[in-house]
């Protein structure tokens, strides 16, 4: 049966999932969110598994073993009873480093799959980002990955689980994303459990920026955004409640198969991507709410995380001292994936002018130096 085309604006919140990818940071999480993608309908080609997951984080991810994050992706499947619903993926970051990326993507979210190496039991970012889930009073699914290896033990991780978090796996799904055991069981399991997001396309408009990147082919800032509450349209006047900017909207859109799709109007419950006429990478930070030109004076901000303080710092200077313009150009665009880095301008007697950057923890001064390399190259 094919599924009939949900249009962004023409989809009820009813027939719409938002859910969202957790547990520890190994690749494969990665791995299974293709897979599932792959079961869902997604065309799958080389050239759309390249957009799918991010280029910059499958770098990483070979490099350090990192998973940061994952494209957002929208999904148009049939239910069990020949319904046509609307699945939207926000992964998050595995590392409990990157907190609030984490939280930004959990609150644009009603539900989660919390993926459980069948091989490996319970680590310590599945932990993590577990609580976080519950703090967000998220829908949780378990699921049980690798479950076709010969070391697989599903019995007795799931009872690792139970004493560890107090979540009961017995009915865990159990799947494979090499082979595809179990991702249809999943499917169907968002759809089930997974609440649809509130009705409230007639109040105010407020979005939340949950991730950000400047897209190098079109020469643009690309905001992903949750509506919340309200709608929005391509035309529209829009106010940054965070950065206090107010602009205009050029471009609305779904990603489906890692590519744009822009649409004419996208209302609450739904996920996508929004360019506007906003010309610094600072005006549309992860984190931000996005409210209607005018509208700001009554608006709430959409709260999402706790405030992060830097504990590793490190000075960063220009090799030949003339480049500091385009390592400040660097370091914006750096911020506007990294909501949790900071840098000041530094002059040294022996250096001349740099940055000071802060950040979370060893670990995120580890990997940020590897986006920064590919941003400058």
């Amino acid at each position: 049966m094919a599924c009939r085309a949900l249009a962004p604006g023409e989809s009820p919140a009813s027939k719409i999932r938002n859910f969202s990818i957790i547990g520890h940071s190994e690749y494969e999480k990665s791995v299974f969110a293709s897979s599932l993608l792959e079961a869902a309908g997604v065309a799958k080609t080389e050239e759309v598994e390249a957009q799918l997951l991010d280029d910059m984080e499958i770098d990483l991810e070979m490099e350090s073993g990192i998973t940061r994050k994952l494209n957002t992706a929208r999904m148009q499947v049939i239910s069990n009873k020949g319904e046509d619903f609307v699945l939207n993926l926000v992964d998050t970051p595995g590392r409990a480093d990157f907190t609030y990326e984490v939280s930004c993507s959990l609150a644009a979210c009603e539900g989660a799959l919390l993926i459980i190496d069948a091989t490996k039991g319970v680590q310590a970012q599945t932990i993590a980002n577990y609580a976080l889930a519950v703090d967000y009073d998220l829908k949780i699914i378990p699921v049980l990955s690798k479950v076709d290896l010969p070391t697989a033990d599903c019995q007795k991780v799931s009872a690792e689980v139970k004493d560890a978090i107090g979540l009961d796996c017995s009915n865990a799904i159990r799947c494979s994303a090499s082979s595809g055991l179990g991702l249809k069981e999943v499917i169907s399991a968002i759809i089930d459990q997974v609440p649809p997001p509130g009705d409230a396309a007639k109040a105010l408009l407020r979005m939340l920026v949950f991730d950000s990147f400047y897209d190098e082919d079109r020469g643009d800032i690309v905001s992903m955004v949750r509506v919340v509450d309200g709608y929005v349209f391509r035309g529209q006047g829009i106010h940054f409640m965070n950065s206090g900017k107010d602009s205009v909207v050029e471009e609305l859109g779904i990603m489906i198969g890692g590519l744009r799709e822009p649409v004419g109007i996208s209302v609450a419950g739904e996920v996508g991507y929004l360019v506007s006429s906003v010309s610094r990478v600072d005006d549309s930070r992860i984190g931000e709410t996005i409210v209607a030109a005018g509208t700001q004076l009554v608006s709430r901000a959409i709260a999402h995380s706790r405030s992060l303080t830097s504990q590793r710092f490190c000075g960063v200077f220009p090799e030949d001292g003339t480049g500091y313009d385009t390592l400040r150009a660097a370091f914006q665009r750096l911020a506007l994936d990294d909501a949790a880095i900071t840098y000041a301008a530094e002059n040294s007697s022996t250096l001349g002018l740099g940055f000071r950057c802060g950040f979370v923890s060893m670990l995120h001064l580890q990997v940020d130096p590897l986006m920064f390399q590919q941003l400058r190259s």
